[in-house]
């Protein structure tokens, strides 16, 4: 992994980190390793909104086979999800 890509991974993190934190507080402290499913602080409308900040914010077209739970786990498993679809 390059330089450049884990500065990209480095920033994709903190953008993805400050919007859960604003639009879910009720994650607390959020981290890469904070657990999204089955957290009880994000619903299935919630996840809805966090698919259309991942398009809208990377400008990313998210498949049907991207909404899988292995994708969804944390805020690092959203980094890999958009490191994946933007290379």
């Amino acid at each position: 992994m390059t330089t450049e890509a884990i500065t990209d991974a480095s920033a994709t993190g903190e953008a993805i980190i400050h919007y859960l934190q604003e639009r879910f507080p009720l994650l607390g402290t959020v981290t890469l390793d904070t657990p999204l499913l089955g957290s009880a602080a994000i619903d299935s409308l919630g996840f809805l909104e966090v698919v259309t900040f991942l398009e809208e914010r990377f400008r990313l077209a998210l498949d049907d086979e991207d909404f899988d739970a292995e994708n969804l786990q944390n805020p690092a498993s959203l980094v890999a999800l958009v490191q994946r679809k933007q290379s």
